[in-house]
């Protein structure tokens, strides 16, 4: 179900509870990929009394059009008969006879042979069958046609073979079977290519030296040179960095960190000593802090930016973090400066909070700042709590006020009215039970029209402003133009006035009204003027809750598809009075 807007406004009266409350939904529109919402608004306007309990609520909801139908085609009409002689076609081929629940019927004769090989028909002149044979020519040169009483015509695929393995033998369907010269051409230059029955094709290799297939039949014996196979001649390319050689001295580098040598005639070099090199892994010195190379056999160790060994090495100077050296395994590892959380460095101003509750201290540089609540001092009424179920906490420009509600004695209850009221102190709570003496009334216990901010709580989409009409809406109609109350300034309570609620699955958004103190005795009626539109499911339900001091309890909700569609301001009344408490609220909601 969904609301585009619930408006309400609220009153509550002494002696009865007067709670009036107006709500208005605007229309809503559908989600995407998602059954439309159906709701423009709710609204509601509530009075609570302890002598009776006011609602209004109203919705309408717009009827879908019908499916359309469908009308199936005309049909011939049926020749109506009795026997079977009234329904002679004059047809030999049909077998002609008389439903008497539906008329005239022609079945056409039954023909069949059961032979697949032959075309059945019925003579119409005499009504003889005929049974002409099957044609199952194809005109396709490849097969062998015939024909199987059983299943039908037969396309036998014709066998072109010659039995010449250097032939390829192959068939068309336009010039039927043909025979063409095997080709035996390998592609490799280094063989003989030729064919000959019984064995085909044939590739004998080439006696030509310079002719290869692959790398190892290309070797020249020389150390110095790449031997390679391309495009099947060899190849033989000088390889960079080896030198042939005769001797030592012709494998001298001028390198002091090199010892060249002649082996097999090939230039190699090997470390002279300490501190030389011929590869990286030469250089390993086992610190994890130095990356190792070689560089022109020389070994060069360079040293890693923030590699540690221990935690003073990673000192940074300053005095609100904390410095570890966090060792990856071995004796070397990483710098790690971790900032200390609220730290300061000597200045109060460091550690401001924001809250205007706290005394905020820096107790010395590099210590963690001090935030001190202050006494009495409070940013919202929950702050304030003394759990003194005799005082009622608020909390007024950051200070805490705590109001006795409590009585001892039947006197400290006495309203002034003697007439109307009896005083009585029961439970450390005031009771003015109503003496029902003539020319007596019963006063509000809570009465809001919205013109003015009264504490109450609006969640989510909730809101309070002046009345505005919707558009936009699927079903149902727009929110109204004017409050129930007649006031100037039309204002109300309720979701999205003049727009439309959102389709998002979500839980409960609730309007809850400040504590009012129910303890008066009598009957504690509220009552309320609603304007509700909510659509079918699954987006919307709506519901009534009230507060019996030890938790909610629900008075009302929607049962289901389809949703209330108000067109006007609708009143509603409840009983509350099983409920009744110093800390009475009631709250309305959507989901």
């Amino acid at each position: 179900m969904l609301i585009s807007c619930l408006v309400c406004r609220c009153c509550i009266v002494a002696a009865s509870l007067w709670l009036a409350v107006a709500c208005s939904n605007g229309g809503s529109e559908p989600p995407d990929q998602t059954t439309p919402a159906d709701a423009d608004g709710a609204a509601f306007d509530a009075e609570l009394t302890t002598d009776g309990l006011v609602g209004d609520t109203e919705l309408s909801e717009q009827p879908a059009p019908p499916d359309a139908q469908e009308i199936p085609p005309e049909s011939p009409p049926v020749q109506e008969c009795v026997e079977d002689g009234e329904c002679n076609d004059g047809n030999p081929c049909t077998k002609d006879r008389c439903e008497l629940d539906y008329g005239c019927v022609h079945t056409p004769k039954d023909c069949s042979d059961g032979n697949e090989c032959t075309l059945d028909g019925c003579i119409s002149s005499d009504g003889k069958c005929t049974h002409a044979p099957v044609d199952c020519t194809d005109d396709n040169l490849c097969t062998i046609e015939s024909c199987d009483p059983a299943s039908g015509c037969i396309y036998d695929s014709k066998d072109c073979s010659d039995d010449d393995p250097c032939t390829a033998d192959g068939c068309s369907p336009q010039a039927g079977c043909s025979s063409k010269p095997m080709l035996c051409d390998d592609g490799n230059p280094c063989t003989t290519d030729s064919c000959s029955p019984p064995d085909g094709c044939k590739h004998v290799p080439s006696p030509d030296p310079k002719c290869c297939v692959a790398d190892f039949q290309c070797n020249d014996g020389l150390p110095c040179t790449l031997d390679q196979c391309k495009a099947y001649t060899c190849v033989f390319e000088p390889i960079a960095g080896l030198a042939c050689c005769k001797n030592d001295e012709e494998c001298a580098d001028d390198n002091q960190c090199t010892e060249d040598v002649c082996i097999e005639g090939l230039c190699q070099q090997f470390a002279a000593g300490p501190g030389c090199c011929m590869v990286t892994e030469d250089c390993f010195d086992a610190d994890g802090c130095t990356t190792d190379k070689c560089v022109d056999h020389f070994c060069v160790y360079d040293s890693l930016p923030g590699c540690c060994h221990e935690d003073k090495e990673c000192d940074d100077e300053e005095a609100c973090t904390i410095d570890v050296c966090q060792l990856a395994g071995g004796d070397a590892g990483f710098c790690e400066n971790k900032a200390v959380l609220d730290c300061c460095h000597g200045d109060d101003k460091e550690c401001d909070d924001g809250n205007l509750c706290t005394v905020d201290d820096c107790p010395g540089v590099g210590k963690v700042c001090t935030h001190d609540w202050k006494k009495n001092c409070c940013l919202a009424t929950g702050d304030c709590d003394d759990k003194d179920k005799c005082t009622k906490e608020s909390c007024l420009d950051n200070v805490c006020g705590h109001e006795n509600i409590c009585c001892k004695s039947n006197k400290e209850c006495d309203d002034g009215d003697d007439l109307c009221t009896k005083d009585l102190c029961v439970d450390d709570f005031c009771f003015h039970e109503p003496t029902g003496a003539p020319g007596c009334c019963n006063m509000p216990l809570f009465e809001d029209d919205f013109s003015t901010d009264k504490g109450w709580k609006y969640d989510n989409s909730w809101e309070r402003g002046p009345t505005k009409v919707s558009s936009g809406q699927q079903y149902a109609g727009p929110d109204p133009a004017n409050d129930h109350t007649g006031s100037a300034d039309n204002i109300v309570a309720g979701v999205k006035i003049g727009n439309n609620a959102p389709t998002e699955i979500h839980d409960w958004y609730w309007l809850t009204s400040p504590e009012i103190n129910t303890m008066g005795g009598g009957i504690i009626l509220l009552s309320y003027w609603r304007w509700l539109n909510s659509d079918y499911e699954p987006f919307m339900a709506n519901g009534v809750e009230v507060f019996d001091g030890a938790g909610w309890v629900s008075l009302w909700q929607t049962a289901g598809s389809p949703g209330i569609q108000d067109t006007k301001w609708t009143f509603v009344e409840l009983d509350v009075t099983p409920y009744a408490n110093p800390a009475f609220k009631v709250r309305f909601g959507y989901k």
